[in-house]
């Protein structure tokens, strides 16, 4: 009976379709640090609309512990309902949101992700104020230039205060543009001006505890993590590469840095750092380098990162073209399936995945207008 059920919903000769759909599902998925599973799991609810738990543990392979969860929750966001199959014991599971509402849904959980990223920058920031009160007596941030003349300790305090202050700027601005791409407006308003919950600092008391934290959260996002046209890969591709974002982590945290320097303070080998640095120089153009002039040998370069809206509007612009290609790869699924309808349009499955790829691949383009 588990065989007919499956054989009912898809016949195997369309599964490796199917199988391409979740691929580039899950690549979605890295763009907005999700897990494969959930990505999986919605690629088979949004092409069939329905189904239940023992089929998507014959598709998928995931575990039934998994499933139950994940289900549960997209319950829970009301993206699903649960219904008992009539003279059955079954529960399927029916997708109650069109292909516009689960957009503006990721639409939403976008604003939140970079809404939690300023609110870390705002909690530093505040931080950052603190320690300059308490060690310097400085009360006016903006007035900052004044005091520092050669103090080490206020340089870095400059700079991280300049810097996410940027960031913050740049975040509200690409939340603004979020909005305006959904037509609508969310749920979360602007973050006030004081110290996140989320992200209590009281406790940290050094500028070094601060920047520990940073190198934490900015490493381990995704949007520092993801880029395309990486060094060793064909121009458009994927790269998830936590070098890279370690490496900009240190460089949003320094002036400029030597090679020796980085690979000092990540662990790296000679190698990566070099290539990752010659990738963000010359593919993505977020980093300059000079000659160290105090180097007698003229050997030494110096690394600086670029200001922080330049930063960010590439990491931004890169995923923005990560989407392009897997546009182009949804199309191209679409048109080798409708070259070859006069062969499966009788299969259990070809409707439904045609509808799907109509459906998703016109919302796909206007939302990629849209961002435009």
């Amino acid at each position: 009976m588990a065989k007919k059920s499956r054989q009912i919903l898809l016949d195997d000769s369309l599964q490796p379709y199917v199988d391409k759909i979740v691929v580039l599902f899950n690549q979605m998925s890295t763009l907005r640090g999700e897990s494969p599973n959930l990505s999986t799991i919605l690629a088979y609810l949004y092409i069939f609309k329905q189904i239940t738990q023992s089929q998507l543990k014959k598709f998928t392979g995931i575990s039934r512990g998994t499933i139950s969860a994940t289900l549960n929750m997209l319950m829970q966001f009301n993206v699903l309902e649960r219904k008992i199959i009539p003279g059955t014991h079954t529960n399927l599971y029916l997708l109650k949101l069109d292909m516009n509402q689960i957009s503006s849904q990721g639409l939403q959980r976008r604003a939140n992700s970079t809404q939690d990223l300023m609110q870390f920058f705002l909690s530093i920031k505040n931080r950052i104020q603190s320690i300059a009160e308490k060690k310097y007596g400085i009360t006016s941030m903006e007035n900052l230039q004044e005091f520092i003349n050669e103090e080490q300790d206020l340089k870095k305090i400059s700079l991280l205060w300049n810097r996410s202050k940027q960031i913050n700027a740049y975040f509200q601005t690409y939340i603004d543009l979020i909005k305006k791409t959904a037509k609508s407006e969310f749920d979360h308003n602007v973050i006030p001006e004081q110290t996140s919950k989320k992200f209590n600092m009281q406790s940290i008391s050094t500028l070094d505890g601060l920047e520990d934290k940073i190198i934490d959260h900015l490493s381990n996002s995704s949007l520092f993590k993801l880029w395309r046209g990486a060094s060793g890969t064909k121009s458009g591709s994927l790269k998830f590469s936590h070098t890279i974002s370690l490496i900009i982590a240190h460089l949003i945290l320094n002036e400029t840095l030597t090679q020796k320097r980085l690979q000092n303070l990540t662990g790296f080998s000679a190698g990566t750092i070099s290539q990752d640095l010659s990738y963000l120089e010359e593919k993505i153009r977020i980093v300059e380098s000079w000659v160290d002039p105090k180097d007698p040998r003229a050997r030494r370069r110096l690394y600086k990162i670029h200001p922080m809206g330049e930063v960010l509007k590439s990491a931004i612009q890169s995923s923005a073209g990560v989407l392009i290609n897997i546009f182009q790869e949804f199309t191209n699924i679409k048109s080798d399936l409708e070259s070859k309808k006069h062969t499966f349009e009788k299969i259990n499955g070809y409707t439904k995945i045609m509808e799907f790829l109509d459906e998703f691949t016109t919302l796909f383009q206007k939302g990629l207008q849209d961002y435009k």
